[in-house]
């Protein structure tokens, strides 16, 4: 869903889901969204849809790449996809989606740990091998604390 939509959103139909908040605040295209300035998306769906399990994935990696990206498990070309959650089984569930779809996960922490996905984080709008993604998030959040 796109992000400006998001406050919209019923928070009831997701309650007790896993929810996977693949959204970007990036007030260059969306403008500034007061609601969304001081946080991580993740962050603000998670107190939202309290009811629910917030994992952010699946937002770094430009839509128009994702599939052209993808490679089986073993090929020395697949490229990292990165996942923030608080919650153990939720970041295992979606490891094992983005296996599926073609992506070795590499999990970041928790969802304030998530920002280093986001616009203006080390790995948004770029597909690394998972050592150089793991690289970059470390050095990444260094610099954003």
């Amino acid at each position: 869903m796109p992000l400006h939509r998001f406050l919209d959103l019923d928070p009831g139909p997701p309650n007790g889901k896993l929810v996977i908040d693949a959204m970007n605040y990036w007030p260059a295209s969306d403008g500034v969204l007061t609601a969304f300035a001081d946080g991580g998306s993740s962050e603000i769906a998670a107190a939202r849809l309290a009811g629910s399990t917030v994992v952010k994935a699946l937002n770094h990696i430009g839509y128009h790449e994702f599939e052209e990206q993808a490679r089986p498990a073993g090929d020395p070309e697949r490229k990292a996809a990165g996942i923030a959650t608080d919650t153990a089984a939720a970041a295992e569930a979606v490891a094992r989606l983005l296996d599926r779809i073609g992506y070795d996960p590499v999990r970041v922490g928790g969802l304030a740990a998530g920002r280093v996905l986001q616009p203006g984080g080390p790995v948004f709008g770029v597909t690394l091998s998972p050592p150089g993604f793991e690289r970059a998030v470390h050095e990444g959040a260094r610099s954003l604390q």
